[in-house]
């Protein structure tokens, strides 16, 4: 079966490169594609939240992990968990 999702939007951030890491202090706008007129976001700020489903798709898709990793490199932080 194949999913066929058709932009609604487009998310706009100023990073040149698509990183991995440090997205913290990213601030991103979403424009409307010219398929949608402004006027069909009326009423969006009476809801509590938004998500946004989005595709990185200037990551070369060999890149891809695809297997369990630590979600930095290299390894900044240690957890350790207890419980009795």
């Amino acid at each position: 079966m194949d999913l066929v999702m058709e932009p609604v939007a487009v998310v706009r951030e100023g990073r040149a490169t698509p990183e991995d890491d440090y997205w913290g202090d990213s601030v991103c706008r979403i424009e409307l594609t010219a398929a949608y007129e402004p006027d069909s976001l009326a009423g969006l700020g009476d809801f509590s939240h938004l998500e946004v489903v989005y595709v990185f798709d200037r990551v070369d898709p060999e890149s891809v992990e695809t297997a369990a990793r630590h979600p930095r490199k290299p390894t900044r932080y240690r957890c350790w968990a207890f419980h009795s």
